[in-house]
């Protein structure tokens, strides 16, 4: 049995279009698709099941750090706002309080705003993850095995990988470091080669008996 892996990669969007990013599986032909799927067949495949998971868009790690970066850089405008309140009020003469107040909220509202967003954007992937995963297996997959069974089976698979380590200190120099997971999402083709009607009788593997002479019996290694 052959196994190929297929991952899902991002598409290059801009930040203002991280929430519904495009994604796509990309892969090149390779020889354990030989009997199978010839290069054609292969990229019209992958072709289909791009196109269809278009409408299943899922959220990356890119959407949580844009969202973080525009909230973070509002919250430093309107900080610096805060600041230069006094030296406006004194070039205009006018009422500087009420100024404060208004910017102040603003301040204390994107506080807020950044880790109840962050909660929301992890809620929002985990639903369009089990929304991916569910059109996945009960639609096009299932369409595609049915055609190649029992030559091959077409899957998903979500995958932990490590991403980063969040390292804490304290004053004393001691601290934690906590590692940081993500989920990844891969294609796994597995082709049986002895039940498919394409591979059969078409590859010979022919080694020759290769004999290495023994002059001495092996040592082993041992400690004093």
């Amino acid at each position: 049995m052959k196994l190929v892996i297929i991952p899902l990669t991002e598409d290059n969007v801009p930040c203002c279009n991280c929430f519904s990013s495009a994604h796509s599986f990309k892969a090149e032909w390779c020889l354990d698709l030989y009997g199978y799927l010839n290069k054609q067949e292969f990229q019209n495949e992958l072709t289909k099941l791009n196109n269809a998971i278009k409408q299943y868009p899922l959220l990356s790690r890119k959407s949580k750090r844009s969202l973080t970066y525009i909230c973070v850089g509002l919250f430093m405008l309107m900080f610096l706002f805060l600041a230069l309140i006094p030296f406006i009020g004194m070039s205009y003469g006018g009422p500087v309080g009420s100024s404060y107040i208004f910017f102040a909220a603003i301040d204390f509202l994107l506080g807020l705003a950044i880790p109840i967003g962050r909660k929301t954007i992890d809620n929002m992937a985990k639903n369009r993850a089990r929304a991916f995963e569910k059109y996945m297996r009960e639609s096009w997959l299932l369409d595609i095995n049915r055609r190649a069974f029992p030559t091959a089976h077409w899957n998903i698979r979500f995958r932990d990988v490590l991403t980063h380590y969040s390292i804490n200190m304290n004053a004393n120099g001691k601290g934690t470091v906590t590692p940081k997971y993500a989920e990844e999402v891969e294609l796994i083709l597995e082709i049986h080669d002895g039940l498919s009607g394409r591979t059969a009788h078409t590859i010979r593997v022919n080694l020759p008996l290769i004999v290495v002479p023994t002059t001495q019996p092996l040592q082993m290694v041992t400690m004093a």
